[in-house]
């Protein structure tokens, strides 16, 4: 089969967004002919690159959604003041320059994915190709303004994945309205929508109103881990101290670890063997100073190891060296089935994972996934204190175990995970794509 593949992320290297449908992509053309139309700076109309057996159609980017500016680091001393706040989004009001800037970008992504669309058409029909499946991938939302004009006109099954939602949870009602507008008109050429959870995949119809047969092509397809971008071996910590460490962005206060460290902070308090300098938190991200500030609450700051912005493969050496690893999710009213790209990292990592879900809802499935895995310990910010009392006595065990017998407890259910393997989620993804074709 022919199958093209429309994603503003591709075989960029640290960046977790091109993971996805780099790897989806690597496995589809050991059996079939792939083509991938991605976005790169520079690039008039289209430029053809042959790269690992795949034809790469580079496409223009002059409509990257980043330039909203809705990516923008707030000063520093609005992220310490949101992380006191509650991580519930804050809805943008649908005032009349928000309503004429979402109509104004809308309709800049159309007439930029019309002129993408017919680059890539034209070079598809001067080479006689016919495209079986056409898969494009949101977010940027104008990859599925592409796909859609491509299955169009090409008369192609087309796949609408979303490794995330188009819309955030703090847009406003307009925005979220004109984005779900747009996939309800798109819906009869869409042969599938695939999602990366079930909870996104539940809000996804919720929001777009889709019962009956257009619910039924709503599908998840996870993400997963890739084991090509695996280390050669892995490494071990090999200091005295229990270190738990975190690499990502805090979400101005909707990711909170404030739990780990009041939680260290009652093994410091209540052990006559423990201390609180017995731990380390290793972090790497732009945000330190909020995570200095969430462990200045308990006294305890002197523990975080602050590393700064790091490159991803220096990341994944941070957490290889690890005892244990921190993910960080939430799960609120208009925002569920949050689970990070990291998460699957860990899961390669063969290190405990601590979760904790943020948010108004307990029960989010970051929280299952940890549990039915038996990949560590998951704990909520609606039982507060209950998952402190459980997450001291598990890192006092962690701790006792480390020191008596240098070994860390992770007794994973290996089948389960072996699921996410980017090599078994290729094969789900092309009984999915056989089904539609």
């Amino acid at each position: 089969m022919n199958i093209l593949i429309i994603s503003h992320f591709y075989e960029k290297d640290g960046v977790m967004g091109s993971v996805r449908w780099t790897s989806f992509a690597h496995r589809l053309a050991k059996k079939h002919n792939v083509f991938v139309a991605t976005h790169d700076d520079g690039v008039a109309s289209l430029a053809v690159e042959p790269s690992n057996g795949i034809t790469v159609l580079k496409i223009d980017n002059e409509c990257n959604y980043v330039k909203r500016g809705k990516n923008k680091v707030a000063p520093q001393k609005t992220q310490e003041k949101l992380v006191l706040e509650s991580v519930e989004a804050k809805k943008q009001p649908s005032s009349l320059k928000n309503i004429l800037r979402t109509s104004l970008y809308m309709e800049s992504m159309r007439f930029s994915a019309k002129k993408n669309a017919s680059h890539i058409m034209q070079y598809l029909t001067q080479n006689s190709i016919h495209i079986d499946c056409v898969i494009s991938t949101s977010r940027p939302f104008i990859d599925c303004f592409i796909g859609y004009y491509i299955a169009k006109r090409m008369h192609s099954p087309w796949i609408l994945d979303q490794r995330d939602l188009a819309y955030n949870d703090g847009d406003s009602d307009f925005t979220m309205k004109a984005y779900c507008r747009w996939f309800k008109r798109m819906e009869p050429k869409v042969s599938a929508f695939t999602l990366v959870s079930y909870g996104m995949a539940k809000m996804f119809a919720e929001h777009c109103r889709f019962e009956g047969a257009k619910k039924e092509k709503i599908k998840v397809l996870h993400n997963g881990y890739d084991t090509e971008h695996r280390a050669v071996s892995l490494a071990t910590n090999q200091h005295a101290a229990l270190t738990v460490s975190y690499a990502g962005d805090m979400y101005l206060g909707r990711r909170d670890a404030d739990m780990l460290f009041a939680a260290i902070k009652q093994v410091a308090d209540t052990s006559s063997e423990i201390s609180a300098n017995d731990f380390s938190f290793s972090y790497a991200g732009k945000e330190g100073a909020v995570v200095r500030l969430q462990a200045e609450k308990y006294g305890i700051q002197a523990i975080v190891n602050d590393y700064g912005f790091v490159p991803h493969a220096q990341a994944i050496r941070l957490q290889q060296e690890s005892d244990l690893l921190l993910l960080l999710t939430w799960n609120t009213g208009i925002d569920q089935g949050i689970l990070p790209g990291k998460f699957y990292e860990y899961m390669m990592a063969e290190k405990p994972i601590i979760c904790i879900t943020c948010g108004s809802l307990p029960n989010g499935e970051a929280e299952h996934m940890i549990n039915n895995m038996h990949l560590g310990i998951a704990v909520n910010e609606i039982e507060y204190k209950k998952g402190i009392e459980q997450l001291a006595l598990y890192l006092k065990q962690q701790m006792q175990n480390k020191k008596q017998k240098q070994k860390i407890i992770y007794t994973p259910d290996k089948a389960k995970v072996l699921e996410f393997n980017y090599d078994n989620l290729a094969l789900k993804l092309e009984r999915l794509i056989e089904e539609i074709v």
